[in-house]
């Protein structure tokens, strides 16, 4: 394969993956069909920045006369001041979900397990199946840190 075969290759993958990662962003940003999506969008988009660093590293020469110009200047430094206001316009960066996911895990288990959509005996059913024990704790964090077990497994069993 020659190089310009190479630089051929590298370029068209580049842009069929820009184009699914791009169509993939806007239906998530629109909350359409997210749940069979989202890994691909995430997968892809990591796939994507290895690609899209080739594709530089390939085409290195053009771009380094492409980045002299001035207007390259002129878009870097807007992509930067827009970056930088949205950066500044985000909050605290607290993510409310797991702030919310927290305050489950960490709640006295007759507040969580409605949340759940289950009981004290279902509960402590399905812990006693996978070999859990509660002994004295209150919560599911504490439940699970007392048994060597992430508090997901507990809250995955109680949802299945």
């Amino acid at each position: 394969m020659t190089d310009q075969e190479i630089k051929t290759g590298i370029t068209s993958l580049t842009a069929l993956v820009f184009m699914v990662v791009g169509t993939t962003g806007v239906l998530l940003y629109f909350h359409l069909i997210e749940t069979y999506i989202k890994a691909l969008h995430e997968i892809l988009g990591l796939f994507f920045v290895g690609v899209a660093g080739l594709h530089l590293y390939s085409h290195w020469k053009p771009m380094q006369r492409h980045m002299r110009k001035r207007q390259f200047s002129v878009y870097l430094l807007l992509l930067g001041i827009i970056s930088l206001f949205f950066i500044a316009s985000s909050g605290n960066g607290e993510n409310p979900k797991q702030k919310i996911i927290i305050a489950v895990l960490d709640a006295p288990l007759e507040v969580s397990l409605p949340l759940l959509k289950s009981d004290r005996e279902r509960f402590e059913s399905k812990l006693k199946a996978m070999g859990i024990t509660i002994n004295n704790a209150d919560t599911i964090r504490d439940i699970a840190k007392q048994n060597r077990r992430s508090p997901f497994d507990l809250v995955n069993a109680m949802t299945e």
